[in-house]
């Protein structure tokens, strides 16, 4: 097991994986005030259709509040988590396998038509003949990073 420690969280990517999360709640939340208004107004009880409408309120204000919510929670993370140090996540060792390659490099000679091509790249080249520069470098990719596909 590897130790990684979270340094920062995108701001954006952060409040997106939050109002994900939170789209189930209110729609829950909707269906729920939807039915209270109904059997409120059905039954010509107010009280029930009061909760009702401020259950449908509040499945509509609970997106933004939770939004901005996340963005605060998130800003606060990074701003503190430089001076005290960030979140600990342990990590299996054969994710971190790709740090063997040197991808740079590999893109670098194959930028520069001066310079010598290591046998990696000829590799490279040769089982990519019918695919573009770009198409190449994919595959080196792949070829150091793995394909990763979820079960």
């Amino acid at each position: 097991m590897k130790r990684v420690e979270v340094k920062e969280f995108g701001v954006g990517g952060f409040t997106k994986m939050v109002v994900y999360m939170t789209v189930l709640f209110a729609i829950i939340t909707l269906l729920f005030g939807l039915g209270l208004l109904w059997a409120g107004n059905s039954n010509h009880n107010g009280f029930l259709s009061l909760f009702g409408k401020n259950y449908i309120v509040m499945s509509i204000l609970i997106l933004p509040i939770h939004a901005a919510i996340a963005s605060i929670i998130a800003l606060i993370y990074n701003m503190f988590s430089k001076k005290f140090g960030g979140l600990v996540v342990y990590v299996d060792d054969d994710v971190f396998e790709f740090e063997e390659c040197d991808f740079d490099s590999e893109i670098e000679e194959n930028e520069h038509p001066d310079t010598e091509i290591t046998e990696t790249q000829n590799e490279i080249d040769a089982s990519h003949e019918h695919q573009g520069a770009a198409q190449a470098r994919a595959g080196f990719a792949e070829d150091c990073f793995g394909s990763y596909q979820s079960e």
